[in-house]
């Protein structure tokens, strides 16, 4: 058994990269844990908010089994609502990066 990994060739070592320890000089000081989150929350905008309450109300029919209770109700309809809710989520994220970035804040690069 030992001969049979011998016979492999040996892994490559580190030692003749230099390598240099160095310090990276970067600032998070103006983002708050649980706090920065607060600003945009109140401020959400009434076409997120309705997209919202009907997929979330389209989620509870879903998962409750009460889709005979309800008339308007279709699985058509739920994929469309997904659809632009996910949308308006990633238009959401994007004006908020796209702010940062326009006004300076570098922190943002580094949180990707």
């Amino acid at each position: 058994m030992l001969n049979f990994f011998s016979s492999f060739s040996k892994l490559p070592t580190l030692k003749n990269l230099p390598l240099k320890p160095y310090l990276v000089d970067y600032s998070l000081d103006k983002l708050s844990f649980g706090v920065d989150n607060i600003h945009f929350d109140v401020h959400i905008s009434p076409q997120l908010r309705n997209a919202l309450k009907k997929t979330t109300l389209l989620v509870i029919i879903r998962h409750s089994h009460a889709e005979q209770f309800y008339r308007d109700y279709k699985k058509e309809s739920c994929k469309n609502e997904k659809d632009v809710l996910k949308n308006l989520c990633t238009d959401v994220l994007l004006d908020g990066i796209n702010l940062a970035k326009s006004e300076g804040e570098y922190q943002i690069d580094y949180l990707g």
